[in-house]
């Protein structure tokens, strides 16, 4: 593959932007709606709920602690993995470049 051809790959056009902000958008919809990462591996320890949001790393945990009814108490904090969310969003543009590029083959494959 010639440097042209990775350039031309990875240009920004307007259907790679518009998926790479549905990509954004299913996100923040996931988080809004609080499906947490089922691909996370940490375990809480006792008296802690642990909640990831992030696809496909995560980069957004809450952490809740001393859940009780009687004194009512809680506890939560929230903690933001950058590295996560740098990753996360190059992972999105290169998806977005793949997509549109096999959808452009295809289409002047059928041409």
């Amino acid at each position: 593959m010639s440097k042209e051809a990775i350039k031309r790959f990875f240009k920004p056009d307007k259907w790679k932007v518009l998926v790479f902000m549905f990509f954004l958008l299913v996100n923040i919809v996931l988080i809004y709606l609080h499906i947490s990462n089922p691909l996370s591996f940490t375990l809480p320890e006792p008296g802690q709920y642990i909640e990831e949001y992030g696809l496909p790393l995560v980069f957004l945990t809450v952490i809740t602690e001393g859940v009780t009814l009687i004194p009512p108490e809680i506890s939560e904090t929230i903690s933001m993995n950058y590295y996560g969310l740098f990753i996360d969003v190059l992972v999105w543009w290169l998806f977005s470049c793949l997509l549109i590029s096999a959808y452009n083959k295809l289409r002047k494959r059928k041409q």
